[in-house]
C-alpha cells in the first residue's frame, strides 16, 4: 500500500474514515494555514481558530468534483466527528463556523517512518499547524509542499483572506432574505430539497413586507432546522399509519398549531 496521499498517511486516513477527497481538502486547509494569509481568531478561553470561504475553496479545488457549499460543510463536518478538527460556531451578524486542527491527528498523518521518507524527496514533515489543543503557535509561511507557492496572487483572488465582518451584532428581524439564506445554508441539519422547502416557507413575506421568520418572537435556525426535521419524520409516520389521512404540507401544520 503507498504509505502517503498528499504527504498524509493513508493508514491513518482510513483509519479516520476520510477518502482522497478528504485528503485534498486537508492538504489545503493545511497549506493556506502555513501561508500566513489564513484569517485566524484567537478565542478567550478556547484558543486560535480558522476561518474559510467555503465558495473560495470549491473555487480552488475543482478536482474534488464539490459544487454546493453544503456538500463541502459535510466534509468538514466528518472532520469534526472524527476528531481531526474542532469546530467552534459564532452567531454575531450572521453564522460563522471557525476550525482548529487536533494537534494529535495531524502529528499522525503526517508522521512518516524512514521507509515513507524514503518513498519520494517531494514529501517533508509538515509541521502541524497546532501544537497543544486549542493553542497553535505563530507560523511562519512556507512554500514547501504547498499548493498555495505562488506570490504573485493577490489576497482579493483568494477570496476568504480578510477577516469576517461579524463584530456588529445584526437582529435577526433585520435581516435581508439573502442574509437568512445564508445562514441557513451554512447549516449541515436539512437535506438540499427540505432545506429549499424551510426556505422558502420562512421567507414568505407579510402584506406589511415582512418576512415569516421576522415575525416569531425568538430565533435560533439551528434549533428551527431539528424542529422542522422532527415535524416531517412525525408527519411521515402519522400519514403512513392512516392511509387515508389528508395530506399535510410542509410548513402547515406549523402554521396552524405554532409549534415551529
Amino acid at each position: 500500500m503507498k504509505y502517503t496521499i498528499e504527504g498524509l498517511s493513508q493508514s491513518v486516513l482510513l483509519d479516520l474514515g476520510l477518502d482522497c477527497v478528504d485528503a485534498v481538502i486537508i492538504r489545503w486547509m493545511m497549506d493556506f494555514y502555513h501561508s500566513g494569509r489564513m484569517s485566524k481568531v484567537n478565542f478567550q478561553g478556547i484558543g486560535e481558530f480558522f476561518w474559510m470561504n467555503y465558495a473560495t475553496a470549491i473555487k480552488e479545488l475543482p478536482i474534488i468534483g464539490i459544487e454546493s457549499k453544503r456538500a463541502f460543510a459535510k466534509r468538514l463536518d466528518r472532520m469534526v466527528e472524527c476528531g481531526l478538527l474542532y469546530k467552534h460556531v459564532v452567531m454575531q451578524g450572521g453564522t460563522y463556523t471557525y476550525f482548529a486542527f487536533s494537534p494529535e491527528k495531524i502529528d499522525s498523518l503526517t508522521n512518516k517512518t524512514d521507509s515513507v521518507q524514503n518513498e519520494s524527496p517531494l514529501y517533508s514533515k509538515v509541521q502541524p499547524p497546532c501544537t497543544q489543543k486549542y493553542n497553535p503557535p505563530a507560523l511562519k509561511s512556507t512554500t514547501k509542499d504547498s499548493s498555495i507557492s505562488n506570490s504573485s496572487i493577490k489576497d482579493s483572488e483568494i477570496g476568504c483572506l480578510s477577516q469576517p465582518t461579524h463584530q456588529k451584532t445584526v437582529s435577526y428581524k433585520n435581516y435581508t432574505e439573502q442574509q437568512f439564506i445564508d445562514e441557513c445554508n451554512a447549516q449541515s441539519i436539512l437535506d438540499n430539497s427540505t432545506l429549499q422547502s424551510f426556505i422558502d416557507y420562512w421567507t414568505e413575506k407579510t402584506a406589511s413586507g415582512k418576512m415569516r421568520f421576522q415575525l416569531e418572537k425568538t430565533w435560533e435556525t439551528a434549533k428551527r432546522m431539528k424542529k422542522w426535521l422532527s415535524n416531517q419524520r412525525q408527519w411521515s409516520k402519522t400519514a403512513k399509519a392512516d392511509k387515508n389521512a389528508p395530506y399535510i404540507c410542509e410548513g402547515a401544520e406549523d402554521a396552524y398549531k405554532g409549534i415551529v
